[in-house]
Order: structure tokens, then sequence, then C-alpha cells
């Protein structure tokens, strides 16, 4: 997604250099869309003028959420100084362990061993 947002943001400003996207308004607007599209804003510093459009990547944003592996979005009531987001999603994450168990618990459930129990 990176890539692909950086590749859209030099498309932008050839269209700026050769003269076809004009004004710091039209031009934050074509790269509102895309940052807005892919999500991306977060992880770019953008410097946009009358005349030019800059980017440069946050690297030390783009490890903080690759070291959560992607991006997370979880809710708790534990205050912060108790758990913080890394161990959050650390304890989120071991949750797939707990499914797995109840995956090969299965066979408890099936239809069969239904008809068996009201007998």
């Amino acid at each position: 997604m990176l890539r692909a947002t950086e590749e859209v943001l030099r498309t932008i400003q050839a269209r700026i250099e050769a003269g076809r996207l004009k004004g710091q308004d039209k031009i934050g607007v074509a790269v509102g869309r895309i940052v807005n599209r892919y999500k991306m804003a977060k992880h770019f510093t953008l410097t946009i003028t009358d005349t030019s459009l800059t980017f440069v990547r946050k690297d030390d944003a783009i490890a903080a959420e690759a070291a959560l592996d992607g991006p997370y979005i979880i809710r708790t009531s534990v205050p912060s100084e108790r758990l913080d987001a890394a161990c959050c999603v650390r304890h989120y994450k071991s949750l797939s362990q707990v499914e797995r168990a109840f995956r090969h618990c299965r066979p408890w459930t099936t239809p069969s061993v239904w008809g068996m129990a009201g007998q």
C-alpha cells in the first residue's frame, strides 16, 4: 500500500511539474483523495505549496505499525499504565490459540452427538 500511494503521489507531482495542476487547494484535494483512499496519510509527511508537492515516509510510524503486524483497533477497560498498546495486541493475538483449541473440540458438537444426547 505504501508503494501504491507513493506511485500515485509521484503521478500528482508529474502533473504539477507539467503545469496541469496548480494551486495549494487543488493539489491538496488531489492528494487528500489518494491518502484517504489508501489510508496511508499517517505514514507520510506531506508538504504542499501552490507549485509543488513533496512527501517523505515516516519510517518510525511504519516500523511501529509493522511491529504490531498491521493496524488494530482494540478497546479495553484496562488502564494504559497496566497494559500498553503492544501488550494489548499481543494478548489479542494469543486468542487465536484459544480459538484453535475450540476448533479441535468441534467433534463433540456434531449432529450425531446431539442425537445420542437425547437417548
